[in-house]
């Protein structure tokens, strides 16, 4: 899935997700620094293009699609609230997992979401059907 995500943004030049960009706090105080100095007057080129190092979340199109999908169903089989409750699961799973993540390590995030998906049906099959 790395592979073909990577050969999408590179070769192809498009990517069926989501790139959440961070930066760390070092970086932001470079950035906010470089902007207070230059504030008011024209910055050089050469810091323009200076580059940082932004770290990347990466979220694929089946980690998205599958909880709006298993909204739509149990929206159309049992309502707007049980619909709610697997969508927030799935925000709860995928909150965890960015929780708990170490930098520079890939996660898969389908198991996190899936779970969260099957507590959000959990609970909502306990409080509302």
């Amino acid at each position: 899935m790395q592979k073909m995500a990577k050969f999408q943004m590179e070769e192809l030049r498009i990517f069926g997700g989501f790139l959440i960009p961070s930066i760390s706090d070092k970086v932001k105080a470079q950035i906010k620094k470089i902007k207070q100095k230059y504030k008011g007057k024209k910055m050089p080129a050469k810091i323009k293009k200076k580059k940082f190092k932004v770290s990347l979340a990466i979220l694929g199109g089946g980690d998205v699609i599958f909880p709006i999908i298993t909204a739509g169903v149990f929206m159309r089989a049992y309502g707007l609230i049980p619909a709610l409750f697997v969508t927030g699961g799935a925000l709860v799973g995928l909150t965890f997992l960015f929780l708990i993540t170490k930098k520079g390590k890939a996660y898969p995030a389908m198991p996190y979401i899936t779970t969260g998906i099957f507590l959000g049906m959990l609970i909502g099959k306990l409080f509302v059907f």
